[in-house]
């Protein structure tokens, strides 16, 4: 888990866990889609879609439950 990232990251895209997050830790933004096949924790099998233009994020996590 990334506990700091650089000052310089605005958004934190990861998975591996398995486990959907979309949580802002000061000014960074950490996204995780889950997972399709074998989520963890009780998450409802998901999928993502990020989107960035002009600066902005547009982020939308489809649970396929």
């Amino acid at each position: 888990m990334i506990l700091s990232p650089p000052n310089d990251v605005d958004v934190v895209l990861h998975g591996h866990t398995h486990v959907p997050q979309n949580e802002r830790r000061g000014s960074v933004l950490f996204l995780n889609p889950g997972c399709v096949t074998r989520p963890n924790q009780g998450a409802p099998p998901s999928v993502a879609w990020l989107e960035i233009a002009g600066g902005k994020t547009n982020w939308n996590l489809i649970p396929l439950r």
